[in-house]
């Protein structure tokens, strides 16, 4: 009879014991959830101050609302369209050798013989 009891109390011992080695997992789970979670609120909060900022509302009056300060001066920057410039050139025509013997002599001496 002892023994049964023994055996039953080993039982319910090493449930609590497998219980409480998962609920130390979670805790862990969720303290490493906590410390993310405020990582991310800390960076949050350094973009609210941010956009908070005269600098932050400064750059957006000057590129979505082009707003400059009294006695700046602003210069604008044109870059040549490359494809227009290009419209009256002819390609250059590229040689390709078709068969083996031409590849040859083109790698050896540089220029096809006619």
């Amino acid at each position: 009879m002892g023994l049964v009891i023994l055996a039953g109390l080993g039982v319910v011992l090493s449930r609590e014991i497998l219980r409480r080695a998962q609920i130390g997992s979670e805790i862990a789970n969720l303290e490493q959830d906590i410390g993310q979670l405020e990582s991310r609120n800390d960076d949050l909060e350094g973009l609210i101050s941010y956009f908070q900022s005269d600098t932050f509302l400064e750059l957006e009056a000057r590129e979505k609302l082009n707003v400059q300060r009294p006695g700046e001066k602003v210069i604008e920057v044109h870059q040549p369209d490359v494809s227009s410039s290009l419209v009256g050139l002819a390609p250059h025509p590229v040689f390709v050798p078709k068969n083996n013997p031409e590849r040859w002599w083109v790698y050896l001496f540089g220029a096809r013989e006619s």
